[in-house]
């Protein structure tokens, strides 16, 4: 048997047959409570006592259930629906992340600077987040403070001294971080530029790119167009300039070189030598302790070739990184040629990875043996063994000293995002694009996949493998969209669920079963073959798509390449007529001019009315097309990228800064487009009125449970509305998806539990899209028996941050003979309130007078993959009313609770502890459990103990349809064998 290391339970020898997913053992389905009123009985959902508004009304004041419909806030909150999530704790090979620069500390740990983190691997391979939020932004931590807040877009490079603490390059900073986690400036005001030298560092301009450690306390860098030295008591100075592109200056000052390529190769030796990776002159760069400059390695031809003789008559194809070992070899990533490459002290150059041919493989042999994919960045641990980011596919390799190569971090497949699980778990890369299909599920562009995020809150991918294709070809056509190479900009969905991609120079589409092909576009230009209009789609040279819409007829509106297109449902390709309308001078006057309005069309929306709009990133403008094809500046002063203004005002006088992203059409007809410079969502009103409708316009993150307006955004890069009113935005540079609505914030749909320090019990909640919860502790009794609490209903406050409810403890028959007029629901027995922060809760209740506070985290119990999505509450109907089936879902792993009642009558539950899928069937062994008292003492874990007295198994029919069957072949209820069909609770 293996236990999921994150729950440690103590499952008895009679359970070892099947893997267990242990935790809290959860939530309950939704009930229904008979209740009676002086002239009729009326049945009424438990969760939402007044369905019957005239009927249940009186029932309710009887049996005093005040609490159980969610009040909603008034006025509108911001909350983050997706990323943000940790990665903590998980293991890296698999977890496939951004990755930039490396380093090692004197311990082995791994560092890698991963878009808005900076994440550490341990040498046994778990990973750990060392700094940031998943946020970027131009608030740092003061110096003084603590590390671990948001890091800035800029950091690129970490570095460790002789002490082990960290420096890492920030906006026009260097920090250092102490091993105790303060955090302060070595290096720089805050101000862009390349100045001070002679005078110290922390009042000096800098724009810091590469930095690297010496362990005798200097630091050097690549700044601007220069290589810059801060001495060990803080006075900086220039060493190299960059006097053009070219190459030029051996032999003398490198203050007068020239050089030409990337800047995040930079190494210096032991004696102080500094080399730089000259990328694009194909050579290798060293500048002596004097300040003269010389070429170290490389010929400055195209090609490979020089093994085993001098370094400076190689051959070398745009070599990146460079780093230097204990023994003073020089390694250096011979990118194009996909080859690591080492010189000796001596000056003597051979390959010790890569055979020169793009891809991957050759793990566990010998790594000249292995195919390499692009390498970048590298760094060696204390062992003097070499890591380095193998290109594409999001991997960190290692060479070891007797030259076997492995995998240390990443994997095949899209950027990590916990696929199945929570989306405000998830970590997302740069997101943008969102849109919303008539289901409700939310589709964001990340990176080169498209995910799905279902209105249960769950997230997955839905198309793309994670690589990039500039021509997107029809190879793939016909297969899983998950295996294919794509470079999404745009997507839309229509009626029957058919979700469309604007990729390079085609449109795709992917089945609900995930099948993709090419409905348009033949991989040529606009310009090119095959433009010839009203043939099919896939015959037309569609050139770069950037927007997709469908219209009220099911069309499909393509927008990019200086048109707008329309895709006929039988598949034939026209060219909208657009037309300007004539100035108010006459037809004499000179029109103006319609490609310049759709030279960049970046994001389209249709009012109800049939009016298109489109943003125009160039002009900086909003256009607006009328049904009959008249076109007009709908907003924009037509400045670019000019500041920020027009506020209350027409929205024709509105300044923009960078109108890209897709815009939105509210159900009220109001317009919101993403003003990504200003960060910040603006809001036009039909009558063409302007506001800020999210964010201050300070680039950051914050404002979660608040005013969308005081919210911080950075970079925002689209948007969309759902059919209920709520406005979703790609909050890009945060990696987060936020949500601003007037019914509930994020979806907190999981198993909760207190940690292994208190494993055993657990809360489930379950939340629909309407913003109602409907939650369930399940705890024990003073006898050690499991017993299980309702919260029915609630109400949502602090800006849908807290959700607060009565809590209930119903009573019935055995579940063997069981009697839906026996079940009573009782007077409340106490209150709970859950307050949300992401991925952590605290919860406070009161019980039978007994007050207390548990601090609560999501659980992780699963993953893999299943085409079902089942996670919610199930019951058999208002037949069986009052006990139900509680399926949590991660991935393809279910953790099932059935709840229901004892022979005693009381509320009772089962726990299936693990399980597997046969087709559309997951079945499992289903257990009692007891423990210690949960309320009002001290809990004690080790007390938990499970035992298997049956099984049961859960047959699917559908998304909403299934067939529970239950067998107990211990217990009170042995011999009990039935079946029950249950479908999925609307409430």
């Amino acid at each position: 048997m293996r236990l999921h290391s994150h729950f440690r339970l103590k499952i008895p020898a009679s359970a070892r047959a099947s893997e267990i997913a242990p935790a809290p053992l959860a939530t309950y389905n939704e009930m229904m409570l008979p209740l009676k009123n002086t002239s009729s009985t009326v049945t009424c959902p438990l969760h939402r006592p007044f369905a019957d508004a005239r009927r249940c009304w009186a029932a309710a004041i009887i049996f005093a259930i005040a609490a159980a419909v969610p009040a909603l806030a008034v006025g509108q909150a911001i909350s983050t629906v997706a990323g943000g999530g940790s990665i903590d704790g998980y293991p890296a090979i698999g977890t496939t992340l951004p990755i930039g620069n490396l380093g090692f500390d004197r311990n082995g740990n791994l560092y890698v600077v991963s878009g808005a983190s900076l994440l550490s691997v341990s040498p046994t391979g778990t990973l750990v987040t060392v700094a940031g939020e998943g946020a970027q932004g131009n608030s740092r931590s003061p110096d003084g403070g603590a590390a671990g807040i948001a890091i800035d877009i800029f950091t690129t490079s970490v570095c460790f001294d002789a002490n082990d603490n960290m420096y890492i390059t920030e906006s026009a900073r260097i920090r250092k971080i102490a091993t105790n986690g303060a955090i302060t400036t070595v290096a720089g005001t805050g101000v862009f530029g390349s100045s001070g030298d002679g005078g110290a560092a922390t009042v000096a301009q800098v724009s810091p790119i590469a930095l690297v450690c010496r362990q005798n306390g200097e630091l050097y860098f690549f700044d601007l167009k220069s290589v810059r030295k801060i001495t060990s008591t803080g006075i900086i100075s220039t060493i190299a300039k960059w006097n053009g592109d070219g190459f030029g200056g051996d032999g003398g000052s490198a203050l007068l070189g020239n050089f030409y390529g990337t800047r995040h190769g930079l190494a210096v030796d032991a004696h102080g030598n500094v080399y730089i990776a000259d990328s694009y002159n194909r050579r290798v760069r060293k500048i002596d302790t004097n300040g003269i400059l010389s070429t170290f390695a490389g010929n400055g031809t195209v090609g490979f070739s020089g093994d085993g003789g001098p370094a400076t008559n190689a051959a070398i194809n745009v070599p990146m990184a460079v780093v230097i070992d204990a023994d003073g070899n020089l390694f250096l990533t011979d990118s194009w040629n996909h080859r690591i490459r080492r010189v000796t002290p001596d000056g003597i150059i051979s390959t010790i990875a890569g055979i020169g041919e793009k891809g991957f493989g050759g793990d566990g042999g010998a790594a000249i043996a292995a195919t390499l994919n692009t390498p970048t960045y590298l760094a060696i641990n204390p062992a003097g063994e070499l890591h380095f980011h193998d290109g594409e596919r999001q991997r960190i390799r290692k060479v070891t000293r007797t030259g076997t190569i492995a995998t240390v971090m990443g994997g095949e497949g899209p950027y990590f995002g916990a696929d199945g699980n929570s989306a405000i778990s998830a970590l997302l890369y740069y997101p943008t694009n969102p849109t919303i299909d008539a289901n409700g599920n939310l589709y964001v562009i990340e990176g080169y996949t498209v995910r799905k995020i279902s209105p249960n809150g769950r997230i997955s991918t839905v198309a793309g493998n994670g690589l990039f294709k500039f021509v997107d070809d029809a190879s793939g056509d016909g297969g899983q969209a998950t295996k294919q190479a794509l470079a999404p900009r745009a997507t839309a969905v229509d009626r029957a669920g058919n979700l469309y991609i604007a990729s390079n120079f085609r449109v795709k589409k992917v089945t609900p079963s995930g099948i993709i092909s090419t409905v348009a576009g033949n991989g040529q230009d606009s310009n090119g073959v095959g433009t010839r209009e009203d043939v099919p789609a896939t015959s037309f040279g569609l050139g770069l798509p950037t927007s997709l819409l469908f219209d009220a007829a099911g069309n499909l509106l393509i927008g990019g390449s200086g048109s707008i297109r329309k895709l006929t449902p039988s598949g034939i390709i026209s060219t909208l007529p657009v037309k300007a309308a004539e100035p108010a001078g006459g037809s004499g006057m000179p029109a103006p001019p319609v490609a310049l309005y759709l030279s960049s069309i970046n994001g389209i929306a249709v009012d109800a009315r049939g009016n298109l709009y489109f943003a125009n990133a160039i002009t900086s403008q909003i256009y607006k097309v009328t049904p009959n094809g008249i076109i007009s500046v709908f907003a924009g002063n037509g400045q670019f990228m000019t500041g920020f203004g027009g506020d209350g005002g027409p929205a024709t006088a509105a300044t923009f800064n960078q109108l890209d992203g897709t815009i939105a059409v509210d159900r009220d007809g109001n317009l919101y487009v993403t003003d990504r410079a200003n960060n910040r969502i603006r809001k036009i009103t039909p009558d063409g009125i302007i506001f800020t409708a999210i964010g201050t316009g300070e680039s950051g993150f914050g404002g979660d449970g608040g005013s969308p307006i005081n919210a911080k955004l950075n970079y925002p890069n689209g948007v969309a509305a759902d059919p209920n009113g709520d406005i979703y935005v790609a909050d890009t540079f945060n990696n987060r998806i936020r949500k601003i609505s007037t019914r509930g914030g994020a979806n907190y749909s999981d198993m909760w539990w207190a940690g292994s320090a208190e494993n055993g019990w657990g809360m489930s909640i379950q939340q629909h899209a309407s913003g109602a919860q409907f939650n369930a502790l399940f705890v024990y009794d003073e006898a050690g028996q499991p017993r299980w609490y309702v919260m029915p209903g609630g109400s949502w406050s602090d800006g849908f941050t807290t959700y607060t409810g009565q809590l209930y403890q119903p009573t019935s028959s055995p579940l063997n003979n069981y009697q839906t007029s026996a079940f009573a629901i009782g007077t409340p027995v106490g209150l709970a309130t859950i307050r949300f922060s992401a991925n952590r809760a605290d919860l406070s209740y009161t019980i039978d007078g007994i007050t207390a506070n548990k601090r609560l985290v999501r659980m992780q119990f699963g993953g893999g993959s299943t085409s079902l999505d089942v996670g919610d509450m199930w019951w058999s109907g208002i037949g069986e009313n009052g006990w139900g089936i509680n399926i949590a879902q991660q991935g393809g792993t279910l953790f099932s609770v059935w709840y229901t009642y004892g022979s005693d009558g009381k509320s009772r539950w089962f726990p299936v502890l693990g399980g597997s899928w046969t087709n559309n069937i997951f079945s499992g062994p289903l257990y009692s459990t007891n423990s210690s008292r949960w309320l009002g003492s001290v809990y004690d874990p080790t007390a938990f103990k499970a035992e298997q007295i049956g099984t049961m198994s859960l047959r699917f029919s559908g998304p909403d349809a299934a067939q529970l069957n239950y067998v107990f072949s211990s217990g009170p209820f042995a011999g009990t064998n039935q079946t029950k069909a249950i479908t999925r609770m609307v409430y």
